[in-house]
């Protein structure tokens, strides 16, 4: 019983996490699709252009990109980001 109650413990916080994050996730822009530094300034400014007015110079986070997928096969620099 007592490894069951540890359990229901663990699920419950696993799953608060999980939701957590899911939330927070809403607030980020989507790069997983990105296959170029083009396309993520493209995404980051709709992304920027479809907040709320308030939230438009407040920081910008973007999730999901991989760079070994990136035509330039690197990360983007500030200089890159400075674009958007």
């Amino acid at each position: 019983i007592k490894c069951l109650k540890t359990l229901k413990v663990l699920f419950s916080l696993v799953l608060t996490f999980h939701i957590s994050i899911v939330g927070m996730m809403d607030w980020m822009a989507n790069l997983r699709m990105c296959t170029s530094f083009s396309e993520i300034i493209t995404v980051l400014k709709t992304y920027i252009v479809k907040r709320p007015q308030d939230d438009r110079n407040s920081v910008v986070i973007g999730f999901g990109y991989d760079h070994n997928f990136l035509e330039e096969h690197t990360h983007p620099t500030k200089e890159i980001l400075n674009e958007v």
